[in-house]
């Protein structure tokens, strides 16, 4: 139970720093940061735990490489949407939520579809390799690593798909009626590609484990 609960808390943290950015009062510019920032804290926090995923394309990857066992794939990816959810709900209380969708990404879903799928394989592929290789096992930057990853790749792809990266996220950024809900499928379908080719390239790269 004390791994579902870390996956919970961590996704609604997570979420927070995300949601907090677009809808909080300073600068939208410093979103990569705080989320940034605030994800290698949550990686050391929940790490030892749970492996702190915090996001179901990464338990999919996990799933794939037979790192999580199919019951705890499922209770994470609940535990993940719950906290996301419960997240959008504090939001909500703390800031008034935009009246129109800020992001529209019908004009562009190729490069939408795009920069999701690549962001979401750089983070898949840096969390494998730092936390699952046994190359790298025991080392003490995972949390560095894959916190600094979510910060390039939101300076990277902001302004074209809102970096997400994580089909929890993305799910609650409608909810926050920062994505559109019919374009939903161009991140949950490039994120599930990414965590399917982000275990291609692991294997590859670490044919040992």
């Amino acid at each position: 139970m004390n791994k579902y609960i870390t996956e919970f808390l961590g996704t609604l943290f997570l979420f927070l720093a995300v949601g907090s950015t677009v809808v909080g009062s300073y600068s939208a510019d410093l979103g990569p940061i705080v989320v940034g920032g605030t994800l290698i804290a949550l990686v050391y926090m929940g790490g030892p735990i749970s492996r702190a995923h915090y996001n179901p394309a990464v338990s999919l990857a996990f799933w794939l490489l037979k790192k999580c066992s199919s019951r705890d794939t499922i209770i994470y990816i609940i535990s993940q949407l719950l906290g996301a959810w419960v997240a959008l709900g504090v939001l909500a209380i703390l800031f008034p939520l935009p009246e129109a969708v800020q992001m529209d990404v019908s004009g562009r879903i190729p490069q939408a579809f795009l920069a999701e799928l690549v962001g979401t394989l750089m983070l898949v592929t840096v969390i494998l390799n730092v936390a699952v290789s046994k190359r790298t096992a025991g080392n003490g930057y995972y949390g560095v690593a894959i916190g600094l990853t979510v910060m390039g790749g939101a300076f990277l792809f902001g302004v074209i798909s809102g970096a997400a990266f994580n089909p929890a996220v993305a799910i609650s950024m409608v909810g926050m009626k920062f994505l559109h809900v019919s374009q939903i499928w161009v991140h949950l379908t490039s994120q599930a590609v990414a965590a399917f080719v982000g275990v291609f390239l692991f294997k590859i790269m670490n044919p040992d484990g």
